[in-house]
Order: structure tokens, then C-alpha cells, then sequence
């Protein structure tokens, strides 16, 4: 694909085939199968950083994954487990809050050129934190917030439907730099769906 081609910021192509021609006989001649088609995405996205060009199927579900055992980030893992599984314990309180992202949810969607919004979502977040931690930051902690402030779901337009905590910032910081990990190595383009498990 022509790099300088394609649409939007990230230029990106979509191409559909057909892998294969499959028949089966029932006796006396063969039958054609229904065939498969298989959508391919190509994009040239400039922020990602291992492979700036790069193609992925797009009909896949793309999945963030954290697991609560996992003692790098247990605390941000328990954090949005809480927040899918039970919204109503989350900080802020909201009456029939429901967060989005699980897998029996509606998806996330990944905020990259907006850099307004990405501060926005921060920026509501942590009022929200400093309101019930006070000070939280010099008790050695961060404060974390799902939906993520990189989503279109973050706490700016959340209108409560979100979850804040005072996380130690070295569990906090891990799990964020996975995150950024998985969107670069998965090709997660501004836009783009996504949910996040949590085992």
C-alpha cells in the first residue's frame, strides 16, 4: 500500500478476500461452501512506535487483558474488576452507575489526537480523587481512573458512569505502560473499539 494514500490521519486502507474455494460432494457432484470473506486493515499511524505501518483484522475483538494475581498491577487490575463488576462501590458515588468496557459491555473507544479531551478526563478524575483522598499524592499514590483517560469514555463526558482510586503509583504506572504497550503492539488507532478483561 502507498503510504501517502489512504484515509484519515492514519491512512488507512481496508481490503476484503476470500481465502479459499471450498466443496463438498453429496454423492453425484460437488457443492460449493458459503465463502468466507476476511477483512485486512493497513494503516501508517504515526504514534505508534514499534512499526509505523503496519495491518491487523479488524473484525477481531480487540481485548486488553490484566489479572488481578498478577502482583505488578493487582491493585489497578482489582480496581477496574470493581468498577465493571460493581459499579456502585466506585468512587464517584452515582445511583445505577454503569461503566462500560467489559466484555458483556459496550466497548472502549481510544482517544489519541484529541488532547484536550485526554486532559479533560485526567483533570476530572483527580478532582474526584482529591475530593474522597485527600492529598493522595504525597502518601505515594496516583490516582487512577477507568474508563481510561486515552478513551472517548473517560470521566469528562462520563457524566458519573466512571471510577476513581488513590492506587500505589508503582502498580498504577505499570499497568499504564502496559497499556500503551498493548495499543502500539495490538495497533489500537485513535478510534478504534476495544474492551478490557480482567481474570
Amino acid at each position: 500500500m502507498d503510504e501517502a494514500s489512504g484515509t484519515g490521519k492514519d491512512k488507512v486502507h481496508t481490503f476484503d478476500f476470500v481465502p479459499a474455494t471450498f466443496f463438498i460432494s453429496d454423492g453425484s457432484h460437488n457443492v460449493q461452501l458459503d465463502e468466507p470473506k476476511i477483512t485486512v486493515r493497513f494503516d501508517s499511524a504515526p504514534y505508534l512506535t514499534t512499526y509505523k505501518q503496519g495491518s491487523i483484522f479488524p473484525d477481531v475483538r480487540a481485548t486488553m487483558n490484566y489479572d488481578r494475581a498478577n502482583p505488578d498491577v493487582t491493585e489497578t487490575a482489582q480496581h477496574i474488576w470493581d468498577a465493571q463488576n460493581h459499579p456502585e462501590t466506585t468512587i464517584p458515588t452515582k445511583a445505577g452507575k454503569k461503566i462500560p468496557g467489559a466484555l458483556s459491555s459496550t466497548p472502549l473507544h481510544r482517544v489519541f489526537y484529541d488532547t484536550t479531551l485526554r486532559r479533560q478526563n485526567r483533570d476530572t478524575a483527580r478532582a474526584a480523587c482529591q475530593a474522597e483522598w485527600p492529598n493522595y499524592s504525597s502518601q505515594g499514590k496516583d490516582c487512577d481512573e477507568y474508563p481510561f483517560s486515552t478513551t472517548k469514555e473517560g470521566a469528562y463526558n462520563a457524566k458519573g458512569d466512571y471510577s476513581t482510586r488513590a492506587l500505589t503509583s508503582g502498580d498504577n504506572q505499570k499497568a499504564g505502560s502496559r497499556l500503551a504497550s498493548w495499543y502500539n503492539d495490538d495497533r489500537i488507532l485513535d478510534g478504534d473499539a476495544f474492551y478490557v478483561n480482567v481474570k
